[in-house]
């Protein structure tokens, strides 16, 4: 039986092949100490997130800020856009007292990225 090698990174450290297609999120803001720490905000105040996003090569990206309130067990949506340098933002409107939770969810778009091209 012959054994294919996994492909690695230049660390040395194994990926699957398909893993240059996903989407890199980082620096989500706001936070403090790494997420360590609640943000705090007042009912009525937009909480605006903002995250880095991009993906290899020239794929479009698409994005989504999910959150909910405390205890709720579903998570509300509302479409990121890109406010410029790999920076996407989305926000959402604090409306009851209480711990609210937030992620950022982010995919390649294939229909966008042909678009692109096409264009």
């Amino acid at each position: 039986m012959r054994k294919t090698k996994q492909p690695t990174d230049s660390t040395g450290a194994s990926f699957s092949p398909g893993a240059q297609r996903r989407v890199i999120i980082d620096a989500v803001r706001p936070e403090i100490s790494g997420g360590r720490y609640p943000i705090k905000r007042a009912v009525g105040e937009e909480v605006a997130v903002t995250a880095d996003l991009f993906a290899h090569g020239h794929d479009a990206v698409a994005a989504m800020l999910l959150y909910k309130e405390g205890t709720a067990e579903r998570w509300l949506e509302v479409k990121m856009a890109p406010v410029g340098d790999d920076v996407w933002q989305g926000a959402f409107t604090v409306s009851g007292m209480g711990a609210y939770f937030y992620t950022v969810e982010a995919w390649v778009d294939p229909f966008a990225s042909w678009r692109h091209d096409l264009i």
